[in-house]
């Protein structure tokens, strides 16, 4: 098999999910090779996540005496975000 691009990935990952099947179970059937499937797809999720690094912007709030701060989390788990709230109290 010749190598591949990311684009080329995409349209092979795109064709797995619409099957319905396991990863292995695609593999099989298309002669692709499953440790290489795993290669890609790490590829392919880690360039969807932001490039940014570095610090990130936060409002600050004083209530009764305490400082308030509360941020939202993002966290990428297989193809879904997380998306958490954090809130942080300093007296």
């Amino acid at each position: 098999m010749k190598n591949l691009t990311l684009d080329e990935f995409k349209k092979i990952h795109e064709d797995w999910k619409s099957t319905g099947l396991s990863i292995r179970d695609y593999c099989g059937n298309t002669g692709f090779e499953e440790s290489k499937f795993y290669y890609w797809r790490k590829k392919l999720t880690e360039s969807l996540l932001p490039q940014s690094k570095g610090f990130v912007p936060v409002q600050m709030n004083r209530q009764n005496g305490k400082i308030l701060t509360s941020s939202l989390k993002f966290e990428w788990f297989y193809n879904w975000f997380i998306i958490r709230k954090l809130q942080l109290c300093v007296t």
